[in-house]
């Protein structure tokens, strides 16, 4: 294993103070700003220096030298390399160093415009070091004017994810540089020959991306350094949906991209890539033989990756990157702090142990110039912090580096013997805020005592002749929106105005609940002592129900009650939920989400434990985006209603036309069928349990993921059972000692893999 640190100490003697010339190669592949970018080079760069410009046309049409014809250019000092068929960025960047004569080969983007005096710092690094990478400070440019945008704002630094990407990292102090950007970069020829040569980039990574995952760690982990070049700056034209002069003009197939990340990830980083390959993007892909790095590995005497995170302890401790346990985040409701990966909501939902929405960790340092952890919560995996701005917790773009205040939250143990904690949001208001948990409000009803076993709320006594209506679910009565059930920080006071034969007037606030003749329960004005109906007398005795003693007069006294009670909540019948059964594990947790699969040959019906089947209520059209779709419902009368396996989805066997969708990835519809749509790779899971006659299964909306897996969406389950569908609220109030809702245990708390590898 080599010594990392054993690489020239800046400001030593380096081997190459005759790094004189350059030579500037450029990748196009149909760019428009091949012409501005090679005068805009041939300005700035003293002569003395310039040896060449490299232009590695990529099957450009129509080519360069049609686009740009070689009496426009400076004679003597641009070559173009036409390359066809294309063999993508990767490939002709290496094409074009192979070709270069300079003392140092600089790599630029084909819309750039380098500033004055950009190569004398660039120059001046490599010159101390021969074993060292130098990049720029990376500005915007206007593709308008063609003019430098915020000259002291700009990209100089990259730091790598698990995922084996990148982010910008500019407030890691110092001059070294975890990872390059990739596109603009300064090397010795010497250097770029001895770390690769022949295979200075991976000649078997595809298109692009990931060639500067595997140079950075290359040259850390084989005895070179990469250094930012203070003074050096290169206005670069970033890709902008909203304008169409910066449009992408070839294609970037995806699963290149991907591939080439992980051949990266496998080439350098050791058991990490047990992490790496953790993440669904990376499911099915083959890298191919990694036996060209063997040579270079045994020549260069190169590290292993943990001498590379070593090097960089303080940035992987210090932002969380490398948390010390990872946990779910219980409240006292006993639901957890839930990120809805679609919609980036946060809600209380049930607990579930392996779902990747509901682990959480610290992160975040304490400031960039203290790289301490910690000052926030971070979801593991996921590049989201919480936020609190005022208002709505949220999540955002977790600020590393302690850089935005409003993503200091804080878990501060309140009962080491119980566990319990508090989490404090961001100091922005003069009293100390804490996160709440809360409750979904339920609807006040009254309900006939005659027609069911119901289990009615109790009165509470507060104080003498006030009291609160408590359910068995936890909420208490409130008035925030009419009457309803909800958090028992807003209970409403029911106060006694007035008695007649035993029977209360009870007032809230300014206003008297009303029985409305039976039909509902309602706040209404007071009716004065000698205008009193029985409209507004009830039965309300402490710790007994809140009753209404009058409705039709037939039937027994008994059978007229209706009492204070808790109304269903308004869900459809079905939704898509975090997935709670694991097909591995034989422990059922949510029976709403298992159904017995029937099959009749290719057909199949899905039945619920309560003997109701899944189908389609077709007396409810509606559109989405555009087409025609209709919920989904449960019932007997679905039973009669089948299902197929159509392509990636499920149909309906009646008319394979019709698929399952996700449609706003909550409320599942069956619409018009389209193979490529995501929303709709559904499938029936084998779920391990006691089996009887018939197997059974979840139905599972696929995970799935875009922008080379930037954004990652876990598998969802159709979930039948209503209650359990509910999103709990997360909100913010003032910190008290005593209230149960700012209460949260951690649970499931363990080592995370990429500190249990370290720390091994």
């Amino acid at each position: 294993m080599s010594d990392l640190g054993a690489v020239p100490l800046r400001g030593a003697l380096g081997a190459l103070r005759g790094v004189k010339t350059i030579s500037v190669v450029l990748p196009c592949a149909n760019e428009s700003f091949v012409q501005r970018t090679v005068e805009s080079i041939w300005a700035n760069t003293p002569k003395e220096e310039l040896l060449e410009i490299i232009i590695v046309d990529d099957a450009s049409w129509p080519p360069v030298t049609v686009q740009n014809p070689r009496d426009v250019f400076l004679s003597g000092h641009v070559r173009i390399l036409r390359q066809s068929p294309a063999i993508g960025l990767i490939q002709s960047k290496q094409r074009g160093a192979e070709a270069a004569n300079g003392d140092a080969i600089v790599f630029l983007d084909c819309h750039v415009r380098p500033m004055p005096n950009w190569t004398a710092p660039l120059l001046a690094e490599l010159r101390l070091n021969p074993r060292r990478i130098a990049v720029p400070l990376i500005t915007g440019l206007n593709p308008d004017t063609w003019e430098e945008l915020s000259p002291q704002e700009g990209g100089k630094k990259m730091c790598l994810t698990w995922s084996v990407d990148f982010f910008w990292c500019n407030e890691l102090s110092g001059m070294d540089v975890p990872i390059l950007s990739g596109g603009l970069l300064a090397i010795s020829r010497s250097w770029w020959h001895e770390s690769g040569g022949h295979f200075g980039y991976d000649s078997s990574m595809r298109s692009w991306g990931g060639e500067n995952i595997d140079q950075s760690l290359r040259t850390w982990l084989c005895g070179g350094e990469i250094v930012y070049a203070e003074g050096s700056r290169v206005a670069h034209m970033w890709r902008d949906a909203g304008n169409p002069k910066t449009a992408l003009h070839y294609s970037i197939p995806e699963r290149d991209v991907l591939r080439n990340r992980l051949r990266a990830a496998k080439a350098w980083m050791g058991p990490w890539v047990e992490k790496v390959q953790s993440f669904q993007e990376f499911e099915n892909i083959d890298v191919g033989s990694l036996s060209n790095f063997d040579e270079l590995k045994n020549r260069l005497k190169c590290g292993m990756f943990e001498d590379y995170l070593r090097r960089f302890e303080a940035l992987f401790f210090g932002t969380g990157m490398l948390p010390s346990s990872v946990f779910h985040l219980k409240a006292a409701n006993g639901k957890c702090l839930t990120l809805d990966l679609y919609s980036r909501q946060l809600f209380g939902h049930s607990c579930i142990e392996d779902f990747e929405g509901q682990i959480w960790h610290r992160s975040n340092a304490l400031g960039k110039d203290d790289l301490q952890c910690c000052s926030g919560l971070k979801l593991w995996n996921y590049n989201y912090c919480l936020a609190w701005y005022g208002g709505q917790v949220q999540v955002v773009d977790c600020s590393y580096f302690g850089t935005s205040k409003y993503q200091d939250f804080q878990i501060v143990i309140t009962n080491e013997v119980e566990g319990e904690a508090i989490i404090s949001v961001p100091d922005i208001e003069e009293t100390k805020q804490c996160l709440n948990s809360g409750q979904v409000s339920r609807p006040a009803v009254l309900l006939d005592v005659s027609q069911a076993n119901w289990t009615f709320p109790e009165l509470e006594l507060v104080n003498e002749g006030l009291f609160r209506a408590v359910a068995a679910s936890g909420r208490c009565l409130i008035t925030e929106v009419g009457l309803q059930w909800g958090s028992c920080e807003s209970a409403a006071g029911l106060e006694v105005i007035g008695e007649d034969e035993g029977r209360k007037q009870l007032q809230i606030a300014d206003q008297c609940l009303d029985a409305a003749q039976g039909t509902h329960i309602a706040l209404y004005p007071c009716h004065p002592r000698e205008e009193r109906i029985p409209n507004q007398l009830f039965i309300a005795e402490e710790g007994g129900p809140l009753c209404w003693p009058f409705g039709d007069a037939d039937g027994s006294p008994d059978s007229r009650l209706r009492c204070l009670g808790e109304g269903e909540l308004e869900q459809p019948q079905v939704m898509l939920q975090p997935c709670a059964n694991s097909p591995v594990k034989a422990t059922l947790s949510d029976h709403g989400q298992v159904f017995h699969k029937h099959s009749q040959g290719e057909m199949f019906i899905l039945k619920l434990e309560s003997g109701h089947c899944l189908g389609v209520d077709f007396e409810k059209p509606m559109q989405v985006n555009g087409e025609d779709a209709f919920p989904l419902s449960v019932g007997q009368a679905e039973c009669s209603q089948s299902w197929i396996h159509h392509e990636h989805s499920l149909a309906l066997s009646s008319d394979e036309d019709w698929c399952l969708s996700a449609n706003d990835f909550q409320h599942p519809v069956v619409t018009s069928c389209w193979p490529e749509d995501l929303s709709q790779h559904f499938e029936a899971q084998r779920l391990e349990g006691p089996q009887k006659n018939t197997p059974l299964v979840a139905l599972r909306k696929r995970p799935h993921w875009v922008d080379s897996g930037r954004q990652r969406f876990p598998a969802l389950c159709l979930d039948t059972s209503r209650e359990g569908a509910a999103r709990e609220p997360v909100r913010v109030a003032q910190c008290e000692e005593a209230r149960m809702e700012q209460l949260w245990t951690l649970e499931w708390e363990v080592v995370p893999l990429e500190t249990r590898l370290f720390r091994e």
